[in-house]
C-alpha cells in the first residue's frame, strides 16, 4: 500500500468511501504487505450501533467517531492518539523494560513478548498492556484506564475497554495462564494468580492475629480443643473436685 512508503502519523476513515470498503482499507493498514500495525486510525462513520462500534475496532481502528459531532472532540481525541503513539513527541521513560511474571515490553521497540515469543499487538493494545504494567497488581478503576490509554472517559456508555481486554486475554492466554482479572464494579488489575492486590485492604480479615488483643480469643490450655458436630452444642468440662 503507497502508506506503508511514507507512513502518515494518523488516519481520519470514512466507512462510506466509493470503490472499496472503509473496513477493508482498515483490514489492509493492519495486516497483509505493507501492514502499519502501529499507525492509530480514527473510523468516523453515520454508523453508530453497537455491533458497527465493535465491527470497526476489531478490525483494528483506535477510536470510533459517530456523526454527527463536534470538531472539538474529534480534535481532542486526534491529539489524544497522537500524543500515545509518539508522533507528538512523547518521551520515553528511562526505564525501557517492563516485565510482569514472564510478559516482558521494550517501551524503545515496542516488542512485547511472553514466554520468549512474541506477540503482535496493534496500538491501541499495547498501550492498554503499557499502561496495565505500569502499575502491576494494582486495582486500576475504568475510568482511570479510560482517561489514561484513551485521552477521554465515555461516561460508562461503551464496551471498548472491555472489547481490548479480551483481545489482550486472547493474545497473552495463549503462552501462559491468565494475568488480567477483572475486578467486578471496578475494573481490572493485572497480576499473577495467588499474589494479593495492592491496597486491598484485605489480607488481615478474619485473620485472629490481626485483631486487638482485647478481641482475641483465649488460649485453649488443659485439654484439646473439640469441634462440635453439626447442629450439637458444645459445653466446657466441669472442673474435678479437689481430692
Amino acid at each position: 500500500m503507497q502508506a506503508s512508503r511514507q507512513p502518515p502519523d494518523l488516519v481520519i476513515l470514512d466507512l462510506m468511501i466509493p470503490g472499496i470498503d472503509g473496513l477493508e482499507v482498515c483490514r489492509r493498514l493492519r495486516s497483509g504487505p505493507g501492514a502499519l500495525p502501529d499507525l492509530p486510525i480514527v473510523i468516523v462513520t453515520a454508523k453508530g450501533s453497537i455491533p458497527d462500534r465493535v465491527r470497526g475496532l476489531k478490525t483494528g481502528a483506535d477510536d470510533y467517531v459517530t456523526k454527527p459531532f463536534a470538531i472539538e472532540e474529534l480534535l481532542a481525541r486526534i491529539e489524544a492518539l497522537l500524543r500515545r503513539s509518539g508522533a507528538t513527541g512523547r518521551v520515553v521513560p528511562s526505564e525501557t523494560r517492563l516485565v510482569v511474571a514472564d510478559v516482558v515490553l521494550d517501551t524503545t521497540t515496542r516488542e512485547v513478548t511472553r514466554s520468549n515469543l512474541h506477540l503482535e499487538l496493534t496500538t491501541k493494545e499495547y498501550e492498554l498492556l503499557d499502561y496495565l504494567m505500569c502499575h502491576p497488581r494494582q486495582v486500576l478503576r475504568r475510568e482511570q484506564i479510560y482517561d489514561a490509554v484513551w485521552g477521554y472517559d465515555f461516561g460508562g456508555e461503551s464496551n471498548v475497554l472491555d472489547v481490548y481486554i479480551r483481545y489482550l486475554r486472547n493474545k497473552l492466554e495463549c503462552h501462559g495462564p491468565k494475568l488480567i482479572h477483572t475486578i467486578r464494579g471496578v475494573g481490572y488489575v493485572l497480576k499473577e494468580r495467588g499474589l494479593c492486590c495492592k491496597n486491598s485492604g484485605r489480607d488481615a480479615m478474619n485473620v485472629k492475629t490481626h485483631l486487638p488483643v482485647e478481641l482475641r480469643p483465649p488460649p485453649q490450655t488443659g485439654w484439646p480443643e473439640r469441634r462440635p458436630a453439626p447442629g450439637c452444642l458444645l459445653f466446657p468440662r466441669r472442673a474435678s473436685a479437689p481430692s
